[in-house]
């Protein structure tokens, strides 16, 4: 709602167009309607139209209910986008939502990448829309603040008490247990260090970029790298070389883990021969010479 009203404030002054969207996946349909009347009230008092996207639920998605909500609700987004040919998409992510995302890639064992949170901006899905997210260096007691001036509403969604999802235990139970042993400036300095984090990783790809071109041969499907040449390189180097060839033989990370990279990088050391079956459809085969990484024809990464 704060995002909305920000939007609305600047929208004379930036020349902006705006649309509110509203996405229902139909999981809790009573809240929905209540939630659904409450932005159009405001919406309406703000001058900006309402679209609403109903998304299938799914009763057992393949991965947790979050992860999947998550997708749908982007794709949705990407898609009204396209449709209103409107260049950004503005989401409402907080200080204290960067936070818990910094905290849940550490608890999943994530690098640089991941600690580096939620960027500000990227791309939507294909084409040229943008996801925006203008207001992580804001806290939810400023926004709560800003909207009790304009006297408008905002929402609690209901089910972020339930711990059951792991986003809600961090914010609910360890972002609280964070606060009582550093102060209050554990949430921005955690924000902070997604942001350190995100420009080391920008250059870090760009070193591994280059390393790449010089060294390995990639084209559709197929990409391969001297063994001599990679255990040259250092570790760091190495584990990063071996993800950078998988995204570009098989057009993605899905299913990499570190393990994988581990392994392989193991056999290349102790100069073992060896074939490797990754999830996705691809495989890693080590000679003496080189280390080639494919995609398995028809399949997906």
């Amino acid at each position: 709602m704060a995002l909305l009203a920000l939007l609305a404030e600047l929208r004379d002054s930036e020349r902006l167009t705006l649309w509110a969207v509203y996405a229902n996946h139909g999981w809790r349909p009573a809240a929905a309607r209540r939630e659904l009347a409450l932005v159009r009230r405001a919406a309406r008092a703000l001058g900006v139209p309402v679209l609403t996207v109903s998304l299938a639920p799914r009763k057992r998605p393949r991965q947790s209910w979050e992860g999947t909500g998550r997708q749908q609700r982007y794709a949705a987004l990407a898609r009204v986008a396209r449709r209103l040919r409107a260049g950004v998409v503005a989401v409402g992510h907080t200080q204290e939502d960067q936070a818990e995302t910094v905290l849940l890639a550490l608890g999943r064992g994530s690098g640089v990448t991941g600690a580096g949170g939620m960027p500000p901006s990227r791309p939507l899905g294909p084409g040229a829309v943008r996801l925006v997210r203008p207001l992580l260096g804001c806290r939810h007691d400023e926004l709560k603040a800003y909207l009790r001036s304009r006297r408008l509403p905002w929402l609690v969604d209901a089910t972020n008490r339930r711990l059951r999802f792991r986003r809600n235990h961090v914010r609910r139970t360890v972002l609280p247990a964070l606060r009582r042993a550093f102060g209050p400036s554990v949430v921005p300095h955690l924000a902070a260090f997604a942001e350190l984090a995100r420009d080391d990783e920008a250059w870090l790809q760009e070193a591994v970029a280059l390393w790449c071109r010089r060294h390995v041969r990639a084209r559709r499907g197929t990409a391969r790298v001297p063994a001599a040449v990679l255990r040259q390189a250092p570790l760091a180097l190495q584990r990063r070389v071996v993800r950078w060839m998988v995204a570009r033989a098989a057009g993605g990370l899905q299913g990499l883990a570190f393990q994988h990279v581990a392994a392989l990088l193991a056999l290349a050391a102790a100069k073992k021969p060896g074939h490797l079956d990754w999830p996705h459809g691809v495989t890693v085969d080590l000679t003496a010479r080189a280390v080639t990484v494919r995609r398995q024809a028809g399949l997906r990464a």
